[in-house]
């Protein structure tokens, strides 16, 4: 098999993790990398011996070795970077959130189905094998039985982060923190719960700090949901059943999925496989295989539940009030 050549578009914190990962991974290479600041560029591409090093990200669209470019910049710039590469017929894997609102993020899509181009979500977590595995658990094999309900929360103290906080670039817990759990219920009970009630608490700036969801679905099954970025939380989910409950530690990355009788006796303890690096290689073991296959979608997130995902945070934030300036 060929190297698989990644090109890096935005050298932050988030593409040092991924490309810790990939230099890892047998047949890929972190090939190019693209900022706007020649200097960041450069000190990304030494510390990952990138063949190729830019300075706009147009340089970067346009190298025909490229095979996938990853977006790492703040989801506010993802549309309009996402349909640069996309036009210059670039297949793309976007992080999340995938872009700022349910329109954008549907225009990203229909360019890349009219080319025929790949293009996915980053969103790490549905990616994970252990994901599978517990749905298999919940849904295929009924291990709780007839489910009642899931608790999930997800906090980190960063609200010293300026993309966090700063409405010009999408900022607030939402699109950073609260899509892993928001995510992690439609992933397990379905994208269309029949009611969301929620709240947020903001920062100074208007964007949103903290928010409670509770998302009803039929036959009286709910999902309670916190997400803060002012203070780091357990992040653990816990689904309870008719036969017990299961309780996922580290949830957005699973380090452990444990299932407990309703005595509250610990049955089985699963953990991830030794072979796994960071969690991050899925995502781009996915996006390979589909664009070998020739689809334009991930198989393991959809552009459809991409889509259902977008949506409903736009509906929360319209139900908080809360606009980003460029909408």
């Amino acid at each position: 098999m060929s190297t698989f050549k990644i090109g890096i578009l935005g050298p932050g914190s988030i593409a040092c993790k991924v490309s810790d990962t990939l230099a890892q991974m047998k047949d890929f290479q972190v090939y190019a990398v693209a900022s706007r600041s020649k200097e960041r560029a450069k000190a990304f591409g030494n510390r990952y011996h990138c063949e190729k090093i830019y300075d706009t990200y147009e340089a970067l669209a346009s190298d025909q070795d490229v095979d996938l470019i990853y977006i790492a910049t703040p989801h506010s710039h993802h549309y309009e970077q996402t349909m640069l590469c996309l036009n210059a017929d670039k297949p793309c894997l976007v992080e999340k959130a995938f872009s700022y609102n349910r329109k954008t993020a549907g225009e990203m899509i229909a360019l890349s189905e009219q080319k025929h181009l790949f293009l996915g979500e980053a969103c790490w977590s549905r990616y994970n094998p252990m994901y599978h595995m517990l749905k298999d658990i919940l849904i295929e094999k009924r291990l709780l039985g007839r489910l009642h309900s899931i608790t999930v929360s997800m906090g980190y103290d960063v609200k010293g982060i300026e993309r966090l906080t700063n409405p010009e670039l999408a900022g607030g817990a939402l699109l950073d923190i609260g899509l892993y759990p928001l995510g992690f219920v439609t992933y397990l009970l379905g994208s269309q719960p029949v009611r969301i009630l929620s709240s947020c608490a903001r920062f100074e700036t208007g964007v949103d700090a903290q928010e409670t969801m509770i998302l009803l679905y039929p036959d009286g099954i709910n999902a309670h949901i916190f997400a803060t970025a002012l203070y780091g939380t357990e992040r653990t989910a816990y689904i309870y059943g008719e036969n017990g409950f299961i309780k996922v530690n580290e949830f957005s990355c699973p380090t452990s999925i444990e299932y407990y009788s309703n005595a509250n006796e610990l049955m089985n303890r699963i953990v991830p496989s030794a072979k796994q690096i960071s969690g991050y290689e899925y995502e781009f073991l996915s996006a390979r295989t589909a664009i070998e296959q020739g689809r334009c979608e991930p198989k393991e997130m959809p552009h459809a539940e991409t889509l259902a995902l977008m949506e409903h945070m736009d509906k929360l934030r319209a139900n908080w009030g809360i606009r980003y300036p460029f909408e």
